[in-house]
């Protein structure tokens, strides 16, 4: 193999090259093959210091999760208990009440509006009267006055 004038070589008229030649090219490609399994390696490493923080976080937040399934439970026991016992008080004094008396108070509630709107009704009624009625007397009254006033004046 021969060297050109720009330094690349050249491969003989058969295509075979030189054992010095075909051993120095292995060695430049395991150079690089190390260099590279070497920064392979680096990357690993800076993704398992990643994943250890992701870890630990996870972790940190099993136990958040854990905890909070935890006071949620007793939250639900507490609830539970305090509606049961609501629902106790609640039972007792709708015990406690007298229906019976109940019915005759509504009856007499029901009679008393009843009343007042036949009152508010009435009243509705007079009062439309009256301010139909106000437009005709004010005419009337200033019309009086007025033919009162002229009949004091000299002439009229």
């Amino acid at each position: 193999m021969a060297v050109t004038a720009n330094g690349s070589k050249t491969v003989s008229a058969n295509g075979s090259r030189s054992v010095a030649e075909r051993l120095t090219d292995f060695g430049r490609l395991v150079a690089t093959l190390d260099r590279r399994m070497i920064q392979a390696f680096d990357t690993l490493d800076r993704l398992g210091e990643s994943t250890a923080a992701l870890d630990a976080l996870a972790d940190e937040g099993a136990d958040l999760v854990t905890d909070l399934r935890a006071r949620l439970d007793l939250w639900d026991v507490r609830l539970s208990a305090d509606l049961d016992e609501l629902k106790t008080a609640l039972l007792a004094k709708l015990r406690e009440l007298d229906v019976d008396a109940m019915t005759d108070r509504l009856t007499k509630l029901e009679t008393s509006i009843e009343n007042i709107e036949t009152a508010v009704t009435r009243m509705d009624a007079v009062l439309e009267g009256s301010v139909e009625a106000a437009p005709n007397f004010i005419t009337r009254r200033v019309k009086e006055a007025t033919e009162d006033v002229m009949e004091e004046l000299p002439g009229g």
